[in-house]
């Protein structure tokens, strides 16, 4: 009877190939650990090539913020949630990508999407309040003009030498 009742197939055995990719990603992990960004983003990239994972384009997305590239970020933070759409990790690295590209509404969106799974990370819960002030001063704000250099008028000069007094 025990063998009747449904017992769940055995996972499948990654391919050679899927295999080759999870060593690359596990290499591209300890070289980014070590500090190593370029040999990691190199892991990351052969891995991708070979396998392509939401973890692989996850770390790559970590990497690239590291090295400021938030528009590579951004599309490799896609790519995992294009095979992942629940990949809260990439989620969040997305609305880390956006925030530094300026793009608050968006960035606001992906971080109360993560925080709503997590709602006792007071780390999150910061982000998310930092963004809203952020969108709340910046819609507030007039467009930034850029800074016109006058020279003092003498009177000007003249109230300045004063409150220096």
């Amino acid at each position: 009877q025990q063998q009747q009742q449904q017992q769940s197939p055995p996972a499948a055995a990654p391919s050679i190939q899927e295999a080759a990719a999870e060593q690359q990603r596990e290499e591209g992990n300890t070289h980014f650990k070590a500090g190593r960004l370029q040999e990691a983003l190199r892991c990351y990239d052969a891995s991708l090539r070979l396998a392509p994972s939401a973890p692989s384009h996850c770390n790559r997305a970590l990497v690239l913020l590291r090295l400021n590239d938030a528009r590579g970020a951004e599309a490799a933070c896609r790519a995992a949630l294009s095979l992942d759409p629940s990949y809260l990790k990439a989620k969040h690295r997305l609305g880390d990508a956006l925030r530094r590209l300026g793009k608050l509404p968006e960035a606001l969106s992906c971080m109360r999407t993560v925080a709503a799974s997590f709602p006792t990370d007071a780390k999150l819960r910061a982000e998310v309040a930092a963004l809203e002030a952020q969108l709340g001063q910046a819609s507030k704000l007039p467009p930034q003009q850029p800074p016109q250099h006058q020279q003092p008028q003498p009177q000007q000069q003249q109230q300045q030498q004063q409150q220096q007094q």
